[in-house]
């Protein structure tokens, strides 16, 4: 079985971290045993069996100070990227203690350009601690507060999104059948590791569309003070998570396990399928305040990026179904139930005597069933929905079977996905 290492970190402000011995725990491949020093846990990482590192900060990193302590490292940076111009280092005495504060250049005057020096920044002070640049990826999103003397509007919604979409367009290539995601919550400052921890079970539910069979998902931490560095959390993803009832039609069929009425909703939305993540970033720096704005929200996103993935994979094909593994991903009920009708339809055809080179009706060739007698949709709608879940969406008055090449193609009646609520606003 082929396998991925993905290691993800939440960065607060590298500037005010200290210097110290960590006790690396081992317990993964991943991960070093014995001791190991520097500034950052990452030192407890085997880079020769990590695929790719990710390293998540807020944009308020480039608007910090430091006092107590503070980050050699960090500082030698900062003074290079002042010297670019881009940013500039004010020093001062405070309580007798020297302390350090970060300002961006009044140039700096959109998204682009503010998030390229933090992610500058966090490149060059992550190849200081040996992670190789050229498997790193450095997210941004916004932040919610004041940091030194900057207010973020950020909001919790676009936080997610733009973290969801920085972590999926990163790890997408690395999908394969075995991922294993490490998430490092040793320097994630206020609401970074849960969101993190979120982010990744959903873009696992992702990996899993795209082809993997499974996605283990592990939390190290380092504990203060003894600086142990242990796994504190692990779990194994097998079926698509969503965290609340999904507005998209054709999400919404797959997880009620219908293979033909996704096919068919992913026919009718096939081109209108776009994943929009524009966000607008306004700086000012007379006021010291950065404001934000998306066109899209982060529920709407994921389930974006979700039928995007069956869609990538829907047919109304028979054998195909039966030997593809889409909605194996849905629940163990589900994908019992969907094998268990798909295989009653092709005995029903091997059974009957009909060519099928037209539409047939499923029921003509189905054996007795309570909808016999029954038009299609003619139940009520709770009724009909009981139904369709109960047989995978193949209902035998509202079901048509015609042989396609060396297949058979199935489609259902309109009326089904009217029944069943299934439509796209315009």
């Amino acid at each position: 079985m082929s396998s991925k290492v993905v290691y993800v970190a939440t960065w607060g402000n590298p500037l005010g971290w200290n210097w110290v011995k960590y006790n690396c725990g081992g317990g993964d491949n991943a991960v070093k045993n014995g001791n190991e020093e520097g500034f950052s846990s990452v030192v407890c990482i085997n880079g020769d069996n990590v695929d790719k590192y990710i390293i998540y900060v807020l944009d308020s990193v480039i608007t910090a100070n430091a006092s107590s302590s503070i980050n050699n490292d960090a500082v030698d940076v900062l003074m290079h990227l002042k010297e670019s111009g881009r940013v500039h280092i004010v020093k001062d005495r405070k309580d007798d203690r020297m302390q350090i504060r970060v300002e961006p250049d009044s140039s700096i005057s959109n998204r682009d350009e503010w998030r390229n020096i933090v992610r500058n920044y966090i490149t060059e002070l992550a190849g200081k601690w040996v992670v190789d640049s050229g498997k790193l990826n450095v997210i941004v999103t916004p932040t919610i507060g004041k940091y030194n003397e900057w207010n973020y509007s950020g909001y919790p919604d676009l936080i997610t999104m733009e973290l969801l979409d920085g972590l999926w367009k990163t790890i997408k290539d690395s999908v394969n059948e075995n991922l294993t995601i490490i998430l490092d919550t040793t320097h994630g400052i206020n609401f970074m590791p849960v969101i993190t921890m979120f982010i990744i079970r959903l873009a696992a539910s992702l990996a899993l569309l795209k082809g993997s069979s499974v996605v283990t998902i592990k939390e190290y931490n380092a504990m203060p003070l003894t600086w142990d560095y242990r796994k504190v959390f692990s779990e194994q993803v097998r079926f698509v998570e969503l965290p609340e009832e999904p507005a998209n039609p054709v999400v919404k069929a797959y997880l009620m396990g219908m293979p033909i009425v996704v096919y068919k909703l992913c026919k009718l939305h096939s081109s209108n399928n776009q994943c929009n993540t524009n966000v607008d970033m306004k700086i000012s720096h007379k006021d010291k305040r950065i404001e934000y704005k998306s066109s899209i929200g982060f529920k709407k996103y994921y389930e974006c990026l979700l039928e995007g993935l069956i869609c990538s994979k829907a047919t109304n094909k028979l054998l195909e179904l039966m030997r593809g593994d889409l909605f194996n991903k849905v629940n163990e009920v589900s994908r019992r139930l969907i094998s268990s009708e798909l295989n009653n339809m092709y005995d029903n055809i091997c059974n009957s005597r009909l060519s099928f080179e037209k539409d047939t009706l499923y029921a003509s060739i189905a054996k007795h069933s309570e909808e016999e007698g029954k038009g299609c949709g003619e139940e009520s709608d709770d009724r009909f929905e009981r139904n369709a879940i109960a047989h995978a969406g193949l209902l035998k008055n509202c079901t048509v079977i015609r042989k396609c090449d060396n297949d058979y193609c199935i489609d259902v009646y309109d009326i089904v996905l009217k029944k069943l609520g299934l439509s796209f606003k315009s």
